[in-house]
């Protein structure tokens, strides 16, 4: 990582239920620079707040 580069780390709760398409989209300085960010499913619940399996979600960086 260079002098100038920035690291920086992003939390974020969605709540409400779920469909199909984006559900959040974030806005990033460099869009030439995607292989760079990464994003991560953590935690899924039910409307009945049980957790679900996180991996039976997906979590795309794309332009």
């Amino acid at each position: 990582m260079s002098a100038s580069a920035m690291l920086l780390a992003a939390a974020t709760v969605l709540a409400g239920s779920l469909r199909a398409g984006p559900l959040l989209r974030f806005r990033v300085p460099d869009r030439n620079r995607l292989p760079q960010y990464r994003v991560r499913v953590l935690q899924v619940t039910g409307e009945d707040y049980g957790l679900r399996d996180p991996a039976s979600y997906r979590a795309l960086v794309s332009n």
